[in-house]
């Protein structure tokens, strides 16, 4: 026999024996066949690998949830004969924790009816290889299939109708769904996502050379225009209402004739406007309004480039989380447009998107703008009665021109963010104008924040630069540093804030430059025992403060009120920040001014650093500088009585070099309790008092001029002395001094009532070269 005919018969035998193979083993595969009512789950737990069920004709009520090969099938010839409908709300059938060796098949059946939460028709959430082949598909509240993650499906002669959302959605890009001859039509759009344009038939052939294609004039609908014209070429609307609900599949401008003439509308579904698929890398839409309802996205995926000109995006102001326009990832331009009362939130954009907003309005929306991990946006927009928050960034990088935001609950919040602001303006927020949290790195210049509850909270590890621009008006405060933040504050105003112009808490970090804090705390809190400690800057616990050429002036209260406690901790979100240390408030002046404060120039009590070089303190209403070195609790119960006691702390220490303390009602500086300080080369003139001492106060005083003053120069004080003060000075290792100048009242510079209040200290007013003896 020859090679070839020994060939043919090996071939021959092989065949055979492979077609017996095949043979047994559908013969031993399990076939179960379930008539309408009997339990298809039960029917697939005990089911072995690679079984067949087989649903009769009939309608069977059930959710079914698939996780191992199995093949479900109908009739082939007749799928609206076997129904598969759901019972409760949920997908109707659910593909979850089967790998990627596992085959599932669905097979000649309608799939109908899925309501409630995640209402589709088919939800593929794992990662087996699904194949779907003519199913019906109908009637489901959400998509008719909805893959996501790294799911595998294949979808061939399927009919998908009048679902909510979309025919099919593939969530993910590593996703693997492929599939031809499908119908897809009246769902709210037919794909969305990354859904390849190949999954659905036309509704129209795609005619050569058509580059416009004119609604109702040319083609009936939309989504038929869509399909006909050329990549790149353009669809014209005439005047008048369309029905949308559209996959945009391909580049294409879509324009109406006048953006409040020509208006889109969601189908009869009323779920989803316009769905732009990946494959349509540029799209834009000009001179057209869209009507959105609940649920009604505009989604760019993959890359995608979305140009909006002249569009109005009306919304209907029923409150859900949805956005109008989801960008993920992708490209969004939008010029000259308005989004209106939307429920939910009117653009979110993520992974690596970019937006350039420009002369943009939105108005009464619930949330305006989600940015979360994108890569750029650049916004020149309005922003006014947003329902909740305008602004939300997350991890991402955003530049802000000449926005206004008013009459909203929040403005700005930005976390782990680099953002940056210029010329803009914020106003009358209910809650807080700009709040900038967790290592935000933010650039602020020539802006203004007013009327707000809080006009900028800044917390966490924040860094924020504030050149330019003038803070003003809050209920509460007009800045809070707070956690760890560090601000850079140079050429701003801070004024007429009710409570405190400026506010560093914990172990914030501020420095400030040739600014101004006036008029604030004309409405401090309510609560009596903090009613008097409003000021114009605020440094409580760990926090820190270095001001160059600053100006503190009528201010309603204090001028700045030093402490390690927070008398304005309600004002704060409790929890949201976190003390690294316990080193007390510091504070470094250079060249300020604190003048016509009601009450002191400078409070600092029971603890903290005072470091002050050539400034000044003058016509504040009770003392240029407070060191209040007591501390003062409640003891006892309301039952037995309450007592209210103070005692001596030694947690003040201050330096004065070269200041100028005058003119102020009680006395230039006072020292109370354990509070210890060291003037040097400084003028205490024109006060009621001069220098106010409690002789349990420590006192440098060097080459100091303590003149013209009221009653006395110095004066020693202590609760324990009749009437206050005292006849004897303290002790001399408490006050040390030599080289100053304190007249009585018959020098022409001298003190009105006395140089001291005791007997004259006379080493005070010794030479240098006399010091000690």
């Amino acid at each position: 026999m020859s090679n070839t005919k020994m060939g043919r018969v090996l071939k021959s035998v092989l065949a055979g024996v492979l077609t017996l193979l095949i043979v047994s083993l559908v013969a031993h595969a399990e076939l179960i066949e379930i008539q309408p009512g009997q339990s298809i789950q039960t029917a697939l737990r005990t089911a072995s690998d690679q079984a067949t069920l087989r649903l009769l004709p009939g309608v069977h009520t059930e959710n079914v949830h698939i996780s191992r090969s199995v093949r479900l099938v109908g009739d082939l010839d007749a799928p609206d004969s076997v129904i598969l409908e759901s019972r409760m709300a949920g997908p109707v059938i659910t593909i979850t924790d089967a790998d990627s060796n596992q085959q599932i098949m669905l097979e000649g059946m309608t799939v109908r009816g899925a309501s409630g939460f995640l209402p589709d028709g088919i939800l593929h959430l794992g990662a087996a290889s699904v194949t779907c082949k003519k199913l019906i598909i109908e009637n489901c509240r959400g998509n008719g299939i909805s893959v996501g993650s790294d799911g595998q499906m294949h979808i061939e002669d399927c009919v998908i109708r009048a679902n909510g959302r979309y025919g099919i959605d593939v969530q993910s890009e590593g996703a693997q769904v492929s599939g031809m001859r499908n119908l897809l039509n009246e769902n709210g759009a037919d794909l969305g996502g990354y859904a390849n344009p190949s999954l659905r038939v036309p509704l129209v052939a795609e005619v050569p050379d058509l580059w416009v294609a004119r609604v109702p004039e040319d083609y009936a609908s939309l989504q038929e225009a869509i399909d006909a014209v050329q990549a790149g070429g353009n669809v014209k609307l005439a005047e008048g209402e369309f029905p949308a609900g559209v996959t945009i599949w391909k580049n294409v401008s879509i324009s109406g004739t006048y953006s409040t003439k020509t208006i889109l509308r969601p189908n009869r579904q009323g779920s989803v406007l316009l769905s732009m698929l990946a494959s349509a890398h540029h799209v834009s839409l000009d001179r057209l309004t869209l009507q959105v309802a609940e649920m009604n996205p505009i989604s760019v995926y993959g890359g995608a480039d979305l140009s909006l000109e002249k569009v109005s995006i009306l919304g209907e102001r029923t409150v859900n989380q949805d956005p109008i326009i989801q960008v993920r990832p992708g490209h969004l331009h939008a010029h000259d447009c308005v989004f209106a009362d939307i429920g939910g939130i009117a653009i979110e954009a993520q992974s690596d998107s970019t937006l350039l907003l420009q002369r943009c309005k939105f108005r009464g929306n619930y949330r305006d703008l989600v940015l979360t991990g994108v890569e750029l946006a650049s916004i020149t927009a309005n922003f006014r009665d947003t329902r909740e928050r305008s602004v939300f960034i997350t991890d991402s990088t955003c530049h802000m021109e000449g926005c206004h935001f008013e009459n909203g609950l929040f403005g700005v919040t930005a976390i782990g963010s680099t953002l940056s602001l210029s010329n803009c303006h914020f106003s009358q927020m209910t809650n807080t104008g700009m709040t900038l949290l967790s290592e935000t790195d933010a650039f602020l210049e020539n802006c203004s924040a007013s009327g707000s509850s809080d006009n900028i909270i800044i917390g966490d590890n924040a860094t924020v630069e504030i050149l330019s621009s003038a803070i003003r008006g809050a209920t509460h405060t007009g800045l809070i540093a707070a956690g760890s933040a560090m601000v850079n504050i140079d050429d701003c105003r801070f004024e007429n804030n009710g409570v405190a112009g400026l506010i560093l808490h914990q172990s914030a970090h501020a420095e400030l430059v040739d600014s101004v804090i006036r008029s604030n705390g004309w409405s401090p809190p309510v609560d009596p025992l903090v009613s008097t400690q409003s000021a114009g800057i605020g440094v409580f616990m760990n926090a820190s403060c270095n001001l160059t050429s600053v100006s503190v002036l009528g201010n309603a209260s204090s001028g700045m009120l030093v402490s390690p406690e927070n008398p304005y901790q309600d004002l704060l979100e409790e929890g949201a920040y976190h003390v690294d240390s316990e080193t007390g408030p510091h504070v470094l002046a250079t060249d300020c001014t604190f003048s016509g404060n009601s009450e002191d120039g400078v409070l600092v009590s029971s603890s903290g650093t005072l470091v002050l070089n050539t400034c000044s303190f003058t016509s504040n209403g009770q003392t240029g500088i407070y060191l209040l070195g007591v501390t003062c609790r409640w003891t006892g119960s309301w039952e037995s009585g309450m007592d209210y006691h103070c005692n001596a702390v030694e947690g003040i220490q201050a330096s004065l070099t070269a200041c100028d303390l005058r003119s102020n009602v009680i006395s230039g500086l006072m020292l109370e309790g354990g509070a210890a300080a060291t003037l040097t080369a400084s003028s205490l003139a024109q006060n009621g008092i001069g220098l106010i001492m409690d002789l349990e106060a420590t006192l440098h005083l060097t080459a100091c001029d303590i003149v013209e003053n009221t009653r006395y120069g110095l004066s020693f004080y202590s609760e324990r002395c009749q009437d206050g003060f005292c006849s004897d000075p303290p002790k001399r290792d408490r006050l040390i001094g030599f080289g100053n100048s304190i007249p009585g009242p018959n020098d022409p510079k001298g003190n009105g009532l006395g140089a001291f209040t005791s007997s004259p200290v006379e080493y005070l007013l010794a030479p240098s070269e006399s010091k000690g003896k």
